[in-house]
């Protein structure tokens, strides 16, 4: 979209009219439902998670300041809602920092992902454990430390290096059932 066509539809869904909001619902689906996919687990799953950034994105569009990026901005809604996401399943999801740190002969070789195309990466990292799924794609991809990755998800920095090291463990595993390597 034309920035100056982008923020004039952008006036529009701040007075909430509804024809602005679906144009901006329908050129950003596939963008944020490709962000929202890398941090949830199941299809269906991901395709609620996208409306919750699409009902907020119209909510909070307030807080969008004209003249900047709103894909930028669009981006880290939607990885927020992921991750809240996350936090509200916190409950179901088992992790512990008490468990050990594999070996690290059993640890996942990166270089091993970047042989393969995106949409079986996607469909590999999409196979692991929520937990594992969020610290990895948190480490790996948006490049956060497990300090912030700790803070960010209320947990020990102890528990961001495990979960990596068990996504790394699941990953491998996953690349040798499907025989990527």
């Amino acid at each position: 979209m034309i920035d100056e066509k982008l923020e004039k539809v952008l006036n529009s869904c701040r007075v909430d009219n509804r024809a602005a909001q679906k144009e901006i619902y329908e050129f950003y689906y596939g963008f944020v439902f490709s962000i929202v996919r890398r941090y949830v687990g199941s299809f269906e799953e991901s395709k609620e998670v996208t409306n919750d950034v699409f009902f907020k994105i119209f909510t909070k569009i307030n807080l969008y300041q004209q003249g900047t990026n709103f894909k930028g901005w669009i981006t880290q809604l939607a990885k927020r809602v992921a991750i809240d996401k996350y936090r509200a399943d916190v409950n179901k999801i088992k992790t512990s920092e008490k468990d050990e740190i594999p070996d690290t002969s059993e640890r996942f070789d990166i270089q091993w992902l970047n042989k393969m195309d995106i949409e079986e990466k996607i469909l590999l990292i999409q196979k692991l454990s929520p937990a594992y799924r969020l610290v990895f794609n948190l480490y790996v991809i948006e490049q956060l430390s497990h300090e912030e990755i700790a803070q960010l998800l209320n947990i020990s920095t102890g528990t961001s290096k495990s979960n990596l090291a068990k996504a790394r463990i699941q990953l491998k595993a996953l690349m040798i059932k499907y025989q990527y390597v």
